[in-house]
This record gives structure tokens, sequence and C-alpha cells, in this order.
């Protein structure tokens, strides 16, 4: 793996894993945690996106 894409990886990890942890709270019935949680996931998936594209 280049070291170009390593920080898109790095920076997406905990977006997507605090995404996560907010969408299962925002799906017991917390809405604001929902929406958090789309806010989060949306850039850590297109860093992750971003960095499996910069690798190719």
């Amino acid at each position: 793996m280049g070291t170009s894409a390593k920080p898109f990886y790095l920076a997406a990890a905990p977006l997507l894993a605090t995404g996560a942890a907010f969408a299962a709270v925002g799906a017991s019935g917390q809405p604001a945690f929902g929406y958090t949680a789309i806010g989060l996931l949306i850039p850590g998936l297109l860093l992750l996106v971003t960095g499996y594209r910069r690798r190719a």
C-alpha cells in the first residue's frame, strides 16, 4: 500500500466506527444520533473509497 493512500484509511476508520456506534443508538429510538451517524458515515465512506482508488 502506498503511503499517500494510508492517511485516508486512518481518517476513515474512526469516522466509520463512531458513525456505526451512533447508528446503533439512533436505531434504538434517538433520532438525533441517527442524523449524526449519517454525517459521520458518509465522509468516512468517501475517504475509504478515495484511499482505495488512489491505491489502485
